[in-house]
C-alpha cells in the first residue's frame, strides 16, 4: 500500500509539473500578440512590432541626443530572441526622424563604429543626418574604433568630425564580389541549365565566368556608385580635387592622418565632442545627454543572443546579397 501511495505522489507531481508547462505556453502566446500588437507612446506601431523596442529617450528636459551607429550598415536588423531589435537603418533614420521634431532637442552626436555597408543603406542615413541638420540643429560624428567607407560616408553629412588617433577611417570607395566555383563545378561535375530573358541577367553568377562586356557594365556601375561617394566628400570637406584623388583610392588612414589631409576636423574623445556641442548649441559644456533606454528585460535576452564577429557578419552579408555594391572597407574577406 505505501508503495502505491508513493507512485500517486510522483504522478500528482508530474501533473503539476504539466499544468505549469501549459500555463507558460499560454502566457508566452499572449506575450506574443502583445508583441505584435501594441503600439507606441507616439501613436504608431512599435518598430518591427517588437514591445522591447529601445526606447526612445525623454525629451523632457531638452538637450544633445546621443546614437550609436554601430557594426555593418544594412536595410533589414539582427534581431534576437522575442524579435529584439539589435540593429537597422530603418530604425535609425526612425529616431533621427523623431529627434528632428523636437523643439527641445538641440543637436545629435552621431558615435561611429562601422566598417560601412550597403549603398542603399548608407545613403538614406546620410540623408537623415541631413534633413536633421535642417532643422537648425548641431551633428557632429565621433569616431570609435573605425568609421570607414560607408561609416565615413555617413559621417560626411555632420557638422563636424571628430576621431580618435588611432581611429580607422577613409576607405572611400566602392566594392562588388560575387564568388566563382566553376572550376570546382567542373572538376566535379555540375552544371547549371540557365533560361534567361537576356544575356547578362545572371551577370556575376558563380557558375561562370564574367565576359568582357560585362567587366565593363560592373565597371560603370562602380565607378558611377563611387562618384556619388567621391561628390559627398569633396562637397562636405572641401578639398580640391587635385588632392583628394591622390588619397580617394579606397586606403584607410588613422584618425590622425585623417586630421592632416582635412577628412576630419579634430581629434578627440567622446567626452570632448560632448564638450564641443554643448558649446556649440549653446548649452554648456556640460549639456544634457540623451541616451535610449534599454528595457532590464531586452538588456537580459540580448545578452543570450548567439554574438557573431565582424568577419562573420560580413561573409553573412555577402552570402545573402551577393549581387550588391557596398560602401565597405573589408579585408578580412
Amino acid at each position: 500500500m505505501p508503495k502505491k501511495k508513493s507512485n500517486n505522489k510522483a504522478e500528482l507531481q508530474i501533473e503539476a509539473r504539466f499544468r505549469l508547462l501549459i500555463w507558460l505556453v499560454i502566457i508566452s502566446f499572449f506575450f506574443g500578440l502583445i508583441v505584435l500588437f501594441v503600439k507606441s507612446p507616439e501613436g504608431g506601431a512599435l518598430f518591427s512590432g517588437s514591445v522591447f523596442k529601445e526606447r526612445r529617450a525623454s525629451v523632457g528636459r531638452g538637450g544633445i541626443v546621443l546614437l550609436n551607429v554601430n557594426g555593418v550598415i544594412q536595410f533589414g536588423a539582427s534581431r534576437g530572441m522575442l524579435g529584439i531589435e539589435n540593429y537597422g537603418v530603418a530604425y535609425l533614420i526612425d529616431k533621427i526622424n523623431y529627434y528632428a521634431k523636437e523643439k527641445k532637442i538641440k543637436g545629435m552626436i552621431l558615435r561611429i563604429n562601422s566598417p560601412g555597408g550597403t549603398i542603399g543603406a548608407v545613403q538614406e542615413l546620410y540623408n537623415a543626418v541631413l534633413n536633421f541638420r535642417k532643422e537648425n540643429k548641431y551633428v557632429i560624428a565621433s569616431m570609435a574604433d573605425i568609421a570607414a567607407s560607408g561609416g565615413y560616408y555617413i559621417a560626411t553629412a555632420c557638422d563636424e568630425i571628430f576621431a580618435n588617433p588611432g581611429t580607422i577611417t577613409g576607405s572611400i570607395g566602392v566594392i562588388i564580389m560575387a564568388p566563382s566555383f566553376k572550376g570546382l563545378f567542373n572538376k566535379i561535375g555540375i552544371d547549371y541549365n540557365v533560361f534567361k530573358s537576356g544575356k547578362h541577367k545572371d551577370i556575376l553568377s558563380s557558375h561562370r565566368d564574367v565576359t568582357d562586356q560585362e567587366k565593363k557594365i560592373i565597371g560603370s556601375v562602380v565607378d558611377d556608385a563611387y562618384s556619388q561617394f567621391y561628390t559627398a566628400v569633396k562637397k562636405a570637406r572641401k578639398i580640391r580635387d587635385e588632392k583628394l584623388k591622390v588619397y580617394a583610392d579606397g586606403r584607410i588612414f588613422t584618425g590622425a592622418q585623417a586630421k592632416e589631409l582635412k577628412l576630419i576636423d579634430g581629434i578627440g574623445d567622446l567626452n570632448t565632442v560632448i564638450r564641443i556641442i554643448g558649446e556649440k548649441t549653446g548649452l554648456g559644456e556640460e549639456p544634457d545627454i540623451l541616451r535610449d533606454r534599454i528595457s532590464p528585460i531586452e538588456k537580459f535576452l540580448s545578452k543570450l543572443d548567439k554574438k557573431e564577429s565582424l568577419a562573420e557578419k560580413i561573409f553573412d552579408l555577402y552570402s545573402r546579397q551577393n549581387l550588391n555594391l557596398f560602401y565597405l572597407h573589408m579585408p578580412i574577406m
